[in-house]
C-alpha cells in the first residue's frame, strides 16, 4: 500500500510538471472597464469577465446602463491581447485591447471606436484590470 501511495504521488508530480507554462494562467477573471475621451480622465464603464484557457481567452463585459461586449484573444505569457465589439441602446463600437497577463492578474488597455451614447462618434481609450478567482 505504501508503495502504491509513493509511485501514485511520484506521477502526479512528473504530470504537473509536464503541464505547459501557460496552464498556470487558465481560470476565470473578474474586473472592471474604465474609459474616456483621449486626454480626459477615465471613468468606469462596466464589470468584465474573462475566460483564459490555454493559448486564448473570451471575454464579456456588462456596460453600465445595459448594453454588452463581447470578444476574443489570444494569451502568450506574458502578452495578452484581443478585441470584440459592443452596442446597447443606440451605441456600437469595436474594440481592442493589449496588455500582461501574469499568475493571477490581467491588465490591458486599448481602444474602443465606433458610436457612443448621445451619438457621439469616434474613439476613446481604455484599460481593463481583472483577477482570478
Amino acid at each position: 500500500m505504501r508503495r502504491t501511495i509513493i509511485c501514485g504521488a511520484a506521477a502526479l508530480v512528473s504530470l504537473a510538471s509536464a503541464l505547459p507554462a501557460w496552464a498556470q494562467f487558465d481560470g476565470i477573471y473578474n474586473g472592471q472597464v474604465q474609459c474616456g475621451p483621449s486626454g480626459g480622465q477615465r471613468v468606469p464603464v462596466g464589470t468584465v469577465r474573462i475566460t483564459v484557457a490555454g493559448t486564448g481567452f473570451t471575454y464579456e463585459v456588462q456596460v453600465t446602463g445595459g448594453g454588452v461586449e463581447r470578444g476574443t484573444g489570444d494569451v502568450t505569457p506574458p502578452s495578452i491581447s484581443g478585441g470584440g465589439s459592443g452596442s446597447g441602446g443606440g451605441w456600437r463600437y469595436d474594440s481592442s485591447y493589449s496588455g500582461q497577463i501574469a499568475p493571477g492578474t490581467i491588465l490591458m488597455s486599448g481602444e474602443q471606436t465606433g458610436t457612443f451614447t448621445g451619438g457621439a462618434s469616434g474613439g476613446r481609450q481604455c484599460s481593463m484590470s481583472a483577477r482570478r478567482g
